[in-house]
C-alpha cells in the first residue's frame, strides 16, 4: 500500500496560495506581465548567443508568445526597437519573462524571451540574442558590464541597423541617459 504524504501536499497548496498572493502562475497561459513599474538602472554582464550556440541550434525561446507568455516573439529575433525588441536570455529569477530592458551602449531595447542555462549563477547577466553571427564575430565574441535601464520609457534613441548581427566594436559606442 503506498505511503500517503500529506506534508508535502500541505507545503505544494502552501506555495500556490503564495505564488497566487504574489501573481504568479504555474501556467504560462495566464498574465505573467510584470506589473509597470518605474524604470530602474542596473550594471549587468552582457554576453551574446547565436543562431549556432543556441541550444538546440536555431532561433527557438523558452518564453515563446505562442506558449502564452507575454512577450513579443515565438523565435529568438528583434530589431531593437521598442516594439521589436531584441531577445535576451538571463537565469531564472532574475527577470520575469516579458521585461523590457534598453541598453544605451547598442541603442536598443531587448525583451527576456529566453532561459540561459549557461549564464553564472553569482552575477546578473543577460545574453543577448545575436543572429547568425559568425563564431569569432565581436559580437559573437561580446563580454562586457554594461549599465542597463530596467523597464525603460518609450521614445529611446535607437540604431537603424536590424538587430545586432552586424555590430562591430566601432559601431556601438557608451551612451550617457
Amino acid at each position: 500500500m503506498p505511503r500517503k504524504r500529506p506534508a508535502l501536499t500541505v507545503v505544494a497548496f502552501a506555495l500556490l496560495l503564495a505564488g497566487a498572493a504574489f501573481g504568479l502562475r504555474a501556467t504560462p497561459g495566464v498574465s505573467a506581465q510584470p506589473a509597470a513599474t518605474a524604470a530602474r538602472w542596473q550594471a549587468a554582464w552582457i554576453s551574446t548567443y547565436t543562431w549556432y550556440s543556441n541550444s538546440p541550434p536555431g532561433c527557438g525561446i523558452e518564453y515563446a508568445r505562442d506558449y502564452g507568455y507575454p512577450t513579443v516573439h515565438d523565435c529568438a529575433g528583434g530589431t531593437g526597437t521598442w516594439r521589436d525588441p531584441i531577445t535576451f536570455a538571463s537565469q531564472l529569477g532574475e527577470w520575469v519573462p516579458g521585461t523590457r530592458v534598453y541598453i544605451p551602449f547598442f541603442r536598443a531595447y531587448f525583451m527576456k524571451e529566453d532561459y540561459c542555462s549557461t549564464c553564472f549563477r553569482r552575477v546578473l547577466q543577460m545574453d543577448v540574442w545575436a543572429g547568425k553571427a559568425p563564431a569569432g564575430s565581436a559580437i559573437a565574441d561580446f563580454w562586457h558590464r554594461l549599465r542597463v535601464e530596467v523597464n525603460p520609457p518609450r521614445g529611446l534613441p535607437t540604431t537603424s541597423r536590424r538587430g545586432l548581427t552586424g555590430w562591430s566594436p566601432t559601431a556601438g559606442r557608451p551612451q550617457g541617459r
